[in-house]
C-alpha cells in the first residue's frame, strides 16, 4: 500500500499540518511542531481530501480543507477546523468536485472557492463577527485544484520557471494520462540564502496504480550544483532554510553540508504503519 504524503507550512510559525493518505480513501491529518520535529496525530477521514485545495492559517490554529465522502447530506464539502482535528468549526456544502476549497488571507479573511450562491454555511454553523468570508472573485468555484493551489503556491512566494508542454494520452491505455515534457517547473528561493532554490518539477497526472501528481523535486545551488530528491510527494524549506520533504511516506529533514550541493538528510517521522481508527476530538476542537 503506498502512502501519500502533503504538507502545509504556517506563514507565521513554526508549525504545519500533515495529510497522511493511505489506502486512497483514508486521510489522516497530523499536527507538526517544526521547531521540535514533533508529530501529533489528530483525526482519520474516510473519503478524499484534496490538500492542494487546503490552507492553513498564518499562526497554524486553523485549517480550510477541501473533502469529500460522496456521501449524503453533502457529498462534497469546504470545511475549518482547528488541528490536528477535522471536526468542522465552519463547513460549506459543495456537491461536486469542481472548485472547492479555500484560501487565508489572514487570520480572519477567508476566500471561498464556490460559486456565490453556493457560500452559505450549513445548518448549525455560524462565525464569529470578527470573520469575514468573501469568495474567490472571478474564478471562484471553477477549476480542481488550480486555481487554488496556484494561487497559494505564489503567495507563498513559488514562481513558475517553465510552463511545461502537457501532451494527453488515451485515458486508462497509457501509464501516464497527462505527460509534461518539457515538465513544468515551479521555484522556491531559500529564506536564508535566495542564491539557493527548491525546484518543484511536475512530470505527468494521473499514473495508472500510483500518483495523481508525478513530481520530483531538487535543489539548484548558485554555482550550478545540484540535489535531486527525485520522486517525492511534497518539499519545503523551513524557516531556518533547512529543507523538508516527503518520499515513500517519511518525512525528512535535510540541512546544507559544508561540500557544494551536498545536504545531510535523517528521517523524522515515518509514517507508513499507521491504520485508520475512529477517533472523537476533544471539545475544544467544536469550537472557533
Amino acid at each position: 500500500m503506498a502512502v501519500r504524503i502533503y504538507a502545509l507550512l504556517a506563514r507565521k510559525a513554526r508549525r504545519a499540518v500533515v495529510f497522511r493518505r493511505g489506502p486512497s480513501k483514508r486521510v489522516l491529518l497530523l499536527d507538526w511542531r517544526t521547531d521540535t520535529d514533533t508529530f501529533v496525530p489528530g483525526q482519520w477521514l474516510k473519503g478524499r481530501i484534496y490538500e492542494r485545495r487546503s490552507d492553513l492559517s498564518p499562526g497554524g490554529h486553523k485549517l480550510a480543507y477541501f473533502a469529500a465522502s460522496w456521501k449524503r447530506p453533502f457529498q462534497t464539502w469546504t470545511a475549518i477546523s482547528r488541528p490536528p482535528w477535522l471536526t468542522a468549526v465552519a463547513l460549506w456544502p459543495k456537491g461536486d468536485a469542481w472548485g472547492g476549497g479555500a484560501l487565508f488571507d489572514d487570520e480572519t479573511h477567508v476566500r471561498v472557492n464556490h460559486f456565490a450562491q453556493e457560500i452559505r454555511l450549513a445548518d448549525g454553523f455560524t462565525l464569529p463577527r470578527h470573520v469575514k468570508v468573501t469568495d474567490c472573485g472571478a474564478w471562484s468555484g471553477r477549476g480542481e485544484d488550480i486555481p487554488i493551489w496556484y494561487a497559494r503556491l505564489v503567495r507563498d512566494g513559488w514562481t513558475q520557471t517553465q510552463v511545461g508542454v502537457e501532451h494527453r494520452n488515451e485515458y486508462l491505455k497509457e501509464r501516464v494520462w497527462f505527460v509534461y515534457d518539457p515538465p513544468q517547473v515551479w521555484s522556491k528561493p531559500s529564506p536564508t540564502d535566495d542564491r539557493v532554490a527548491l525546484q518543484m518539477i511536475l512530470r505527468g497526472i494521473k499514473e495508472t496504480n500510483g500518483a495523481w501528481y508525478l513530481t520530483e523535486h531538487a535543489v539548484a545551488g548558485a554555482k550550478g550544483e545540484r540535489f535531486a530528491i527525485g520522486e517525492s510527494d511534497w518539499a519545503d524549506w523551513d524557516a531556518n532554510g533547512d529543507l523538508l520533504f516527503a518520499q515513500d511516506g517519511i518525512v525528512f529533514r535535510a540541512k546544507a553540508a559544508k561540500a557544494p550541493g551536498a545536504w545531510d538528510v535523517r528521517p523524522v517521522a515515518d509514517l507508513r504503519g499507521m491504520k485508520y481508527e475512529e477517533v472523537v476530538s476533544p471539545k475544544e476542537a467544536r469550537r472557533w
